[in-house]
């Protein structure tokens, strides 16, 4: 049966009980479900020869209690106290998903929770000599007191391991700048871009990291030994074949990610900014999907999304000014009895619209 603590309308719990909670931990490998941590989060303790530390947290996806994030009132207690309704967190990132509802969906937890259990799944039994090496890369886009643009980022390659680091402008892909650098203590730094020591633009960037395995790249041999020549120890959603039509093909480290940085010094403050007209700008914008431009604007497939059977309007459009000076404008819609959001980013000074979510795709390209 699950723990239900009922005090009054807004302190009721549907809490999971401790064989719910035990299993949504097994289930994850005691790993936490956050595709980029994956932190171990049960192990010993020093207190004793039997003691044991744990810092995972079985999280709701959808709130226990009507005052907390994604609550579901549509849901029975016995449902919103189910292992279905769980993911298995460390404390840090179970906090960081309460905090933030708008960003961590219903939908992003639950294809969270499929990975990792898939991810344990396929780890089962393997040897640890044996199992892939799972690379994780995080970036952030920073500018430097003279508006130079700083690419940082945090990996679990191992110690030495040397990167190329591109600098685009997403626009039109033109290259900006390039470095090399090495991880230390799990980080690595490049920059800063300018454009002939002048601040480049507020806008959006493209930032590649690049890794080969190969003896043209000269990697430290106590990379080679973890990653594996050619880099036949690695796995994950950053990890290319170079000759994908080769059983035998070298792998490579390869990622993208699309950001905008803080505002430079010559650009026009956040106060400024008409949030309105960061609206209207997407929804007349015609986006490029996965390689392709809708046929419509946005706004126009929004409206006939919401047209669609179950799908109906809630709060319809807002906009915010982020912490970066960029815009995100956002549409509540209600999906049968889920509240979902889309939403895109904005960069006023160069025009450009982005989607930022899996809704705000779907909502942005019209094929006909």
């Amino acid at each position: 049966m699950s723990t239900i603590i009922r005090k009054d309308q807004n302190s009721v719990r549907d809490d999971f009980n401790p064989k719910t909670k035990a299993a949504l931990a097994h289930r994850a490998g005691f790993c936490c479900s956050k595709p980029e941590c994956r932190a171990l989060t049960a192990g010993p303790s020093n207190d004793g020869p039997l003691a044991l530390t744990n810092i995972g947290v079985a999280a709701h996806i959808t709130s226990a209690s009507p005052s907390g994030a994604r609550y579901n009132s549509s849901l029975t207690s016995q449902e919103r106290s189910s292992s279905e309704n769980g993911i298995w967190l460390c404390q840090t990132h179970a906090k960081e998903i309460d905090d933030d509802e708008t960003l961590y969906t219903v939908e992003l937890l639950q294809e969270w929770q499929r990975q990792a259990e898939a991810i344990t799944r396929s780890l089962l039994g393997q040897p640890q000599g044996q199992m892939p090496f799972y690379v994780e890369i995080e970036f952030s886009l920073h500018r430097d007191s003279n508006g130079g643009l700083i690419v940082g980022g945090v990996t679990n390659l191992p110690e030495k391991t040397k990167l190329m680091i591109n600098l685009k402008r997403y626009s039109n892909q033109h290259l900006l700048g390039q470095t090399k650098v090495a991880v230390y203590n799990s980080t690595f730094i490049a920059g800063p871009f300018t454009n002939k020591e002048l601040p480049h633009p507020h806008a959006w960037y493209s930032v590649e990291i690049l890794a080969h395995f190969n003896r043209p790249w000269q990697q430290p041999d106590v990379v080679l030994s973890i990653i594996g020549m050619n880099g036949k120890g690695i796995t994950g959603q950053f990890v290319q074949d170079v000759h994908p039509e080769l059983p035998e093909s070298e792998k490579r480290v390869f990622g993208v990610f699309n950001l905008v940085p803080p505002l430079g010094p010559t650009d026009t403050p956040p106060q400024d900014v008409d949030l309105e007209k960061a609206i209207n700008l997407v929804k007349t914008s015609l986006l490029e999907i996965d390689g392709k431009i809708s046929s419509e604007p946005v706004g126009e497939v929004v409206s006939q999304f919401i047209s669609a059977s179950g799908i109906s309007t809630r709060d319809g459009w807002s906009a915010k000014i982020m912490g970066n000076g960029s815009v995100q404008v956002t549409f509540l819609f209600w999906d049968g009895d889920s509240q979902e959001t889309a939403e895109w980013n904005v960069v006023i000074q160069s025009g450009e619209v982005h989607y930022f979510n899996l809704s705000a795709k779907y909502m942005s390209y019209n094929s006909k």
